[in-house]
């Protein structure tokens, strides 16, 4: 009964905030908008801030902390790294904030923002990596000495990039009872944590991805609440498809004993002798 009244109250929380803002993503969140190489064997990774609708900031910072990854067992991992405020625009009313990172190693970006509307406060991060070779670093970042005190997400699983049927997870410090699940914009699912405070959430499979390619994603947002000015905190992942998961083993080994069956048949047919040794 607790979880349902919780719920609820959630959902309106969703509308009262939509009603003021235009939309139910009342908060922050990065989403990626690309990846390239560039001519000197670095990377680039770039990403929108998307703010909700009809918002105004007041203020904008940006951090982000690089850790060089020796394999992809080391994605999900927290150890120290090396820290850089980045600039970012204040954007027109009614667009979201740009930036883009250059690599030149093998790395994992740990992107944080910050942002105050009012006396309202708002947080955003997401972990991506980057393949840059070059040896240089991004010219337009400042490096600091520690990450500043905000309120972050941990995943808890070590993975090279998010795809369907495989569960997302994550910890975030001081956050409410339950979070939100968006996918692409959607509000999908409401969940509760776990042992130890961890949010699990399995993007289903997805026939778009599917006809999309390997390159095609989707966004995927976790958002909860913060007790700092009435705010909110979020995760981004994009998603991909699943290698494996569209594939139907049943109708293959069908096909494939088909196939003996129909070569056999040829074989038998046309009276062949086969000399053993």
């Amino acid at each position: 009964m607790r979880t349902v009244m919780a719920i609820l109250a959630l959902l309106l929380q969703v509308s009262v905030c939509g009603a003021a803002w235009g939309n139910g993503m009342d908060f922050i969140w990065w989403r990626m908008s690309g990846q390239d190489r560039t001519p000197d064997a670095g990377m680039t990774a770039a990403f929108d801030l998307v703010f909700p609708e009809a918002a105004s900031a007041d203020e904008i910072d940006v951090i982000y902390i690089s850790s060089p990854l020796r394999s992809y067992r080391e994605y999900g991992s927290s150890g120290p790294g090396e820290v850089y405020r980045k600039k970012i625009e204040m954007p027109p009313d009614g667009e979201n904030a740009k930036i883009v990172i250059y690599s030149g190693r093998t790395e994992r970006i740990d992107l944080r923002a910050r942002v105050r509307f009012g006396d309202r406060v708002c947080y955003a991060q997401t972990i991506t990596t980057c393949y840059g070779q070059s040896g240089h670093a991004d010219g337009e970042a400042e490096r600091i000495a520690a990450a500043p005190d905000w309120p972050i997400s941990k995943l808890t699983a070590a993975y090279f990039r998010a795809q369907t049927g495989m569960p997302v997870r994550i910890i975030p410090e001081s956050a409410s009872k339950l979070a939100r699940v968006y996918e692409n914009g959607a509000l999908s699912a409401i969940i509760e944590p776990g042992d130890g405070g961890e949010y699990s959430y399995t993007p289903p499979h997805d026939d778009a991805l599917r006809k999309g390619g390997p390159t095609a994603k989707k966004d995927l947002v976790f958002e909860v609440s913060t007790p700092e000015n009435d705010g909110a905190l979020s995760f981004y992942l994009p998603v991909y498809r699943q290698f494996y998961g569209n594939l139907n083993l049943s109708a293959g080994i069908a096909l494939l004993l088909a196939a003996v069956f129909v070569c056999l048949l040829l074989v038998a047919r046309a009276d062949r002798r086969f000399q053993w040794r």
